[in-house]
């Protein structure tokens, strides 16, 4: 019994590591199962992409065989049938994708914007709306429905939804930029410089949000503000002639002791092409200079222009003509 008992345990010891080198492949193998269904996803998206319908179809289907519940391939053979016309099959996968994930904020955007598309706004906020229910927090659920408030020139409902998503996601710029939208058609100034404030603290060096705030800090009587846009403005692009312009004439409404200052800036703008900084009066010895033939044009008044109202990128942000959402 005894001579017998080391080979016993050799035996088992040999079965056991047997084992154990039979399970490492087969959980491999149970893994790569569960997960071959993203292979044709993958490739019927880049047959997507490429506008290759029926054969990205035909890799969604086999997707689909592999793993029926795969969400993800409902949403994206829906964007197939949405491409095709074919309607009433790409509404069923976008409800399957619904059904299988209640919460996910890309399919209601997606359905949303695909009624849009086919000119049924009813249906494509009642998505958004349906999406809010579930997801009251998302902020790009928010964001669009308030481009379709905004349409429907429901400014307040609309400044709800863009309030509610800049504090879901503080950096969302497309966010302020509509608030400001909103404000100036209000000529709501200090909320218009607040919200074009916010773009610039959230990482917006654009030149024309420092002009559009120069305007509306100069409207309301914020000169050192305007002028510290205005040098920021000027430090990235010299050559701005109106900036130069608005600079010179907040220098010279400081005193006397501003007017070389002011002198220098007219004089660029004006050999910039700014017409009406060749004839602002300014109280110097120094006289302005001659105006270059693109500025040859006098303006009727020869008084120093007031501080025209506010505008963001040259002019008011315009709400984007329909509500689109990528997918």
């Amino acid at each position: 019994m005894s001579a017998n008992r080391p080979l016993r345990l050799l035996l088992s010891t040999t079965l056991l590591s047997a084992s154990l080198l039979l399970a490492v492949p087969f959980q491999t193998v149970q893994a790569q199962s569960a997960e071959a269904w993203k292979a044709p996803l993958m490739q019927g998206q880049s047959l997507f992409r490429q506008k290759h319908y029926l054969p990205a179809l035909r890799q969604y289907d086999r997707a689909l065989s592999l793993n029926p519940n795969a969400w993800e391939v409902y949403l994206h053979r829906a964007k197939v049938y949405a491409a095709q016309g074919q309607h009433a099959r790409a509404i069923a996968d976008y409800d399957q994708a619904m059904q299988l994930h209640p919460k996910l904020a890309e399919a209601y955007l997606q359905r949303s914007d695909y009624f849009l598309r086919r000119g049924q706004r009813a249906e494509a906020l009642y998505d958004l709306d349906q999406g809010l229910l579930r997801l009251p927090y998302n902020a790009d659920l928010l964001y669009t429905r308030a481009l379709f408030y905004m349409q429907e020139q429901r400014h307040q409902d609309a400044l709800q939804d863009l309030k509610l998503a800049v504090r879901v996601r503080p950096g969302m710029q497309a966010a302020y930029l509509q608030m400001a939208h909103i404000y100036y058609q209000q000529q709501n100034w200090p909320a218009y410089e607040s919200a074009l404030s916010q773009m610039i603290a959230h990482g917006n060096k654009a030149q024309a949000l420092y002009l559009a705030r120069a305007k509306v800090r100069i409207l309301m009587k914020q000169g050192d503000g305007a002028l510290a846009d205005l040098d920021m403005l000027l430090k990235q692009a010299p050559r701005e002639a109106e900036a130069l312009h608005l600079r010179a004439q907040l220098a010279l409404a400081k005193g006397p002791q501003m007017c070389e200052a002011a002198l220098k800036d007219l004089r660029q703008a004006c050999r910039l092409g700014r017409k009406n900084a060749c004839y602002t009066k300014a109280p110097c010895a120094i006289p302005t200079p001659e105006p270059t033939p693109e500025a040859s044009e006098a303006p009727a008044a020869a008084a120093a222009p007031a501080a025209a109202a506010p505008q963001a990128a040259a002019s008011a942000p315009q709400p984007a003509a329909a509500p689109s959402v990528r997918p």
